[in-house]
Parts: C-alpha cells; sequence; structure tokens
C-alpha cells in the first residue's frame, strides 16, 4: 500500500496485468508551476513528449508505469503536469507509449488534454485506470478527461506486470485512497446460431 510522499519511484506490489487501479494524488504547493499557454498542446504528441516523466522541474511530473517488466526496459507512462496560465492553474494529462515495447513496427501515438478543475481549491487529483493486458483506459479527475489505448508489450506479461508510481516534480506530491484490485476474469460462450 502507498501512502506517503513519494520518492522519485515505488514499485507497487500487482502480480497481475489486469487490474482497477485508482489514486488521488495531493499536491503540496503550487509555487513551483510554469508558464504555459494551453494553445500549444494543439499538437499533444510533441508536448507530452517534451513533458514526459523525465521532465524534473515545476509541479510534476507524476502518475504511472502502467505495463512494465521489473527492468523498466518497456513501460507505458500516464502522468500528469500542472501549469501556470494566467492567474490559473492547468492540469496536463498526457499518456506517453514510447517505451512501452520493443517490438517494430508498432503504431505509438500520444495522447493529451486538459484538465478542467481547480486544482488550487482541492491541490488533489484523481486518477482510475482499466488495465488489461492490451488496453488501458484511464480516467482523470472523475472522467473529465479520458484516454484509451492499446499497448504491445512483450515483456511485461501475466504475473511478471509492475506497477509504479512515480513523482519527478521539483514540489512533494502524496498518495492518497490508493486502491488496486483485480479484474475478474471473463469468458464468453459463443451459441452456434
Amino acid at each position: 500500500m502507498v501512502s506517503n510522499l513519494l520518492p522519485h519511484l515505488i514499485d507497487v506490489d500487482i502480480d497481475t496485468v489486469q487490474a482497477d487501479m485508482e489514486d488521488t494524488f495531493e499536491i503540496s504547493s503550487l509555487e513551483k508551476t510554469k508558464d504555459f499557454n494551453p494553445s500549444n498542446i494543439g499538437d499533444g504528441q510533441t508536448y507530452c513528449t517534451k513533458h514526459t516523466e523525465d521532465a524534473k522541474r515545476g509541479v510534476g511530473t507524476f502518475g504511472f508505469f502502467v505495463l512494465t517488466d521489473s527492468a523498466l526496459q518497456e513501460r507505458t507512462t500516464i502522468f500528469f503536469k500542472v501549469f501556470k496560465h494566467k492567474r490559473k492553474r492547468d492540469i496536463l494529462f498526457c499518456r506517453d507509449p514510447f517505451g512501452s515495447t520493443e517490438r517494430e513496427n508498432i503504431f505509438k501515438l500520444t495522447f493529451a488534454g486538459i484538465v478542467n478543475m481547480d486544482i488550487e481549491a482541492t491541490k488533489t487529483i484523481s486518477l482510475r485506470s482499466l488495465i488489461d493486458c492490451s488496453m488501458v483506459e484511464s480516467f482523470g479527475v472523475g472522467g473529465k478527461t479520458c484516454i484509451m489505448f492499446r499497448v504491445y508489450s512483450s515483456l511485461p506479461i501475466g504475473r511478471d506486470a509492475h506497477l509504479f508510481v512515480f513523482d519527478n516534480g521539483a514540489v512533494d506530491v502524496k498518495v492518497l485512497d490508493f486502491g488496486l484490485s483485480k479484474l475478474a476474469q471473463q469468458w464468453m460462450t459463443l451459441m452456434p446460431t
């Protein structure tokens, strides 16, 4: 169970590749948010790649590596970064697939969106992700922004899959109300017509 200030990286004990994960991040301070112009988000792929999980300044990036192997050779990144625009704070919600697989000829597209909420009032951001062996659906702030995508991992399969929580920003982020449960396996029998 994760319930403290995040160091750079925490490996969450998960023994399945199919999971329902819910989390709320609490941001200690919004003072170090960097300036941002939302009109620049037009090309989400370029913008999120530029502000991926390795950006270590401001508020964020923080989030999860899902469908990850223990050595982080393959990882799909879902993350948030808080920016300042005029007098308001905006939350960038991204999915970065570029480290998600070592397989060749796989189309990898980054998705991004601005989460519409008053971060200054709560200083919290919620995330729910449904993770299956080849699909991840993520819902930022109760579904205000949703990202769904396919993943073609070759290393983190079955019990070898890991989930990491990370915080690479300049301010402390705390994990609150973390929940993780296995998804029930569904079987469907097709009846002949």
